[in-house]
Formats: structure tokens, sequence, C-alpha cells
């Protein structure tokens, strides 16, 4: 019959239990092998090998904050007034075009007096091309144009690139992975820093 070819159940030469046991067995050695061989593939701590540019955190608010964090730290100065002038000059550029002529040109005031004026509460370092650059387009017998901040702001990214190395063997860029894998949820951004962002 199909379910005994050969009549060998019949003999007495096989049994279901034998049967069910060999391939029980072949199961084994075939699935265990493989899992184990898998699982050598996959890397005991994901953490050590995700990588995120600076771009990336740059512009993640998520990120961006443990950047910060960092800074804070390590207490460097500079860097954290380069990260608010980028936070800030980005944001205005973002919303240029959603934003009344008057609401910018107060905002553009507002990031310029702080960051880029020598005497600025939070004066940070760029060239005299870029800052020159910055006086011409800010002429108010025109609208300031869009790209104001560009040159600045590609020259703030250059400078933070130096201490980028740093952050990515920090514990705070540790744990912004750890949470990106969900193994430990996010606390709330705000019990580490306060939203430093100048422009509206």
């Amino acid at each position: 019959t199909v379910l005994d070819p050969g009549n060998l159940y019949a003999d007495g030469l096989i049994s279901w239990s034998y049967i069910i046991c060999v391939g029980a067995l072949l199961s084994f050695s075939i699935v265990v092998p493989l899992q184990i061989y898998k699982s050598y593939l996959i890397p005991k701590n994901l953490s050590d090998h995700i990588e995120l540019d600076q771009t990336t955190i740059l512009h993640s608010k998520i990120g961006i904050n443990y950047l910060k964090m960092h800074l804070f730290a390590v207490h460097d100065l500079d860097n954290i007034r380069s990260v608010l002038f980028w936070q800030n000059a980005v944001s205005w550029r973002k919303a240029y075009n959603t934003t009344s002529v008057i609401v910018r040109e107060e905002n553009f005031t507002r990031i310029f007096e702080t960051f880029i004026e020598r005497k600025g509460m939070m004066h940070i370092s760029i060239s005299v091309d870029a800052y020159e650059q910055m006086i011409d387009d800010s002429d108010r017998t025109k609208n300031i144009p869009k790209h104001i901040f560009e040159l600045s702001i590609k020259q703030t990214e250059e400078a933070l690139s130096s201490t980028y190395g740093r952050f990515t063997g920090s514990e705070h860029y540790k744990l912004l992975l750890r949470g990106l894998q969900g193994k430990n949820s996010f606390r709330s951004l705000g019990e580490y820093t306060k939203d430093l962002t100048i422009a509206a």
C-alpha cells in the first residue's frame, strides 16, 4: 500500500515510531547546526556595528540633543555654540518660505547678534569671507536671501567634524544607539537638556 511501501511495516522491518525518530534526528541534525551558524552571523551587540554619520545626527532631533549632552559633559563650549548656531541657522532657512518678512528679519537679527557679531554672547568662529557675505546679503534695501547662512553653516559643519569622532566614542553615543535598538526606552530629553533653539 501507499502507507506501507514494500510491506516493510507489515513484515516488522520498520515501525512508525522508528520513522518519527529518524525524522526528528534528521531535522535536529540539520536545523540546529544551521541555527548555530546563523548565530555567528548576527552581531552580539548591534551597537558595535551601527554607524551614524554627522549629517544624520545633526538632522535628528534626538541625535543632536545627545550630541549637545556630550558637549556639555566635556565642557566643550566652542562646539556647543557651533551646534546651537547650526540649529538656529538651519531652522531659519527651513522656515524661510512660511514666515513673514518682518519675522524673518527679526529672527535673522537675533541669530546674527547672538552668534556672528564679534561681541555676540555666543560668538562662533567663521571666515572673513562668510562674515562679509552675510553683511552684504543683510542689506535692508532688499529681502534677506534664503542662502544667507549657507557658507557659515558649511564652515560650522566642517568645524564640528573634528569633535564628532570623540562623540562616537562617548557614553552618550552608546546610549543613543541602545535606544535606537530598543534595548532601553528613551527618557524624555527634557530631563537632560533644555531646548536651546533661539529662532522661532
